[in-house]
């Protein structure tokens, strides 16, 4: 399955492109793109990148803890994203 993956903020610049696409085995998880992305760039490998991540799923966000669970389908838009924190 082919899933639409949009990176912005530090991932964008990281990886140097906006846009992505990305082929997936058919019940994937928000987990296994992650893992995908994590061997597929090394920039990724550094550190525990995930700490930082955010993603959403067709707009709704995903809490890392829950990456293992949301089940992703053919054609899905997805946002890889910084996290922010401030107050």
């Amino acid at each position: 399955m082919l899933i639409k993956l949009r990176l912005l903020g530090f991932f964008q610049m990281m990886l140097g492109t906006m846009y992505l696409d990305i082929e997936l085995p058919e019940k994937s998880t928000a987990q296994d793109l992650w893992q995908i992305l994590v061997r597929r760039y090394s920039q990724l490998q550094k550190e525990d990148m995930s700490k930082i991540a955010g993603m959403t799923v067709h707009g709704k966000y995903v809490q890392v803890e829950n990456w293992p669970f949301v089940l992703l389908r053919n054609g899905d838009q997805v946002d890889l994203f910084t996290q922010m924190g401030g107050g």
